[in-house]
């Protein structure tokens, strides 16, 4: 797996456990969410957070920069 971008909220759960499995491996990985930044870990202050609707050019800049590189 080259990278994921993570939807925050799966339902009743939560995405944090699958974003430590990937930081574990080294992959790369952006969340999306129509939360406010608060709701993510502190750990994970520093992933790119894309807010719902999703602005498909940044999403791909973001992959760009920190996916393919």
């Amino acid at each position: 797996m080259d990278g994921a971008l993570l939807d925050v909220n799966l339902g009743r759960e939560k995405v944090f456990p699958v974003a430590e499995a990937l930081e574990a491996r080294n992959v790369p990985f952006c969340f999306t969410t129509g939360y406010e930044s608060q709701s993510i870990p502190e750990r994970f202050s520093k992933v790119a957070r894309f807010e719902k609707p999703l602005d498909s050019d940044a999403v791909a800049r973001a992959i760009g920069e920190h996916m393919l590189t």
